[in-house]
């Protein structure tokens, strides 16, 4: 354990996270900040009216211009959660999406360099960024945005490690992206990636998605169902949802009104949280 740090229980992460998700919200109402639930977060708004029994964290979305606009507020006026993404951290943080963080709370991640910024319990932001004017030219950026996804996330390593989640046949990839990211280097990955998904402007784009999200090419939806917001509760609080939730949700899911056999019901994060005593 952690000097003068007490482990936390799953209930006291989701509080904690939902803490940081109001906060959020409010900033982002406040300010005329568009954003959506998204994910495991959505899929349990839907299906649960909160989180998933099971999971223990939280998602959202934005598309770029509001991303951008939020990570500048934050910057300039503060905000009561922490924010760590590239744009204040630079290259000692290890993802191409922004986290808000609980400012008394320190997360220790499987694999992860001791050396690189250090953040709590989080509010994943995912940015929604412009992909391609087809569904055909979108297919082929989100395979190679895969690629470059790895390579951001596998240079922050301290180690190569296996996937608890993944399946086996992912590792050949897994370990050529760490391999590749020593040979690049992080500042190069960074520069790779920010050119590549600023290349379309969100506004200009037929179709869209959460690049950096985890569910690859089926992402991609055509810009007018990330446009199109409306309320949903979660955990008896009101919530921006894209309105469309069904089809974000089959696109990711399937079935997402199924809940997975007993033996999926597990969490999908690898890491350890800590609150100051």
């Amino acid at each position: 354990m952690t000097p003068g740090m007490r482990r936390l229980e799953i209930d006291e992460i989701r509080t904690r996270i939902f803490a940081v998700l109001c906060a959020v919200r409010d900033l982002c109402d406040a300010n005329g900040i568009r954003y959506s639930l998204t994910g495991g977060t959505l899929l349990g708004a839907v299906r649960h009216g909160g989180f998933i029994p099971w999971d223990d964290d939280i998602d959202i979305m934005m598309p770029r211009p509001d991303y951008d606009r939020f990570i500048a507020l934050v910057k300039e006026s503060g905000a009561p959660f922490d924010l760590f993404c590239a744009e204040v951290q630079g290259d000692a943080y290890g993802y191409p999406f922004a986290k808000a963080c609980d400012p008394d709370t320190t997360v220790i991640e499987a694999g992860m360099d001791e050396k690189n910024a250090r953040f709590g319990v989080y509010v994943d932001i995912f940015p929604v960024d412009g992909i391609a004017d087809s569904y055909r030219a979108a297919k082929r950026r989100c395979m190679l945005f895969t690629f470059l996804h790895g390579l951001k996330i596998t240079s922050v390593w301290s180690r190569y490690h296996r996937s608890k989640l993944r399946k086996w046949y992912y590792e050949p990839l897994r370990y050529l992206c760490y391999l590749l990211s020593r040979m690049i280097g992080r500042r190069k990955i960074d520069a790779m990636l920010t050119k590549f998904v600023r290349k379309k402007p969100y506004a200009d784009a037929a179709y869209a998605g959460r690049l950096v999200g985890d569910f690859g090419s089926k992402e991609i939806a055509p810009r007018a169902l990330f446009d199109s917001l409306s309320i949903i509760s979660f955990e008896g609080e009101p919530f921006s949802a894209v309105t469309d939730a069904h089809t974000f949700l089959t696109n990711l899911y399937g079935d997402y009104m199924t809940p997975p056999p007993k033996e999926k019901q597990i969490s999908h994060h690898e890491f350890e949280a800590y609150v100051r005593m």
